[in-house]
C-alpha cells in the first residue's frame, strides 16, 4: 500500500481542526451543493476538503 505524503496527513489533521471537529463557523459555506445540509470547507492548496452532513445524530456519510 502506498504511503501518505506528509503534507498531505498534515492537511487532513487541520482541516478537521478547522471544520466539523473544531466547529468553526467560518468554515460553513452559505449556500451548501445540497439542500438541507451544512457545508463545511477547509483549502489549502494544493488540497481542498469538505464535509457536508445533515442533522446531527449518527450516520455514515458522504
Amino acid at each position: 500500500m502506498p504511503s501518505i505524503p506528509h503534507d498531505l496527513a498534515a492537511f487532513l489533521v487541520e482541516a478537521k481542526r478547522r471544520t466539523y471537529a473544531g466547529l468553526d463557523d467560518d468554515a460553513t459555506v452559505a449556500a451548501p451543493l445540497l439542500a438541507g445540509s451544512k457545508q463545511l470547507e477547509h483549502r489549502a492548496p494544493p488540497y481542498a476538503y469538505r464535509d457536508i452532513y445533515f442533522g446531527m445524530g449518527f450516520f455514515v456519510g458522504q
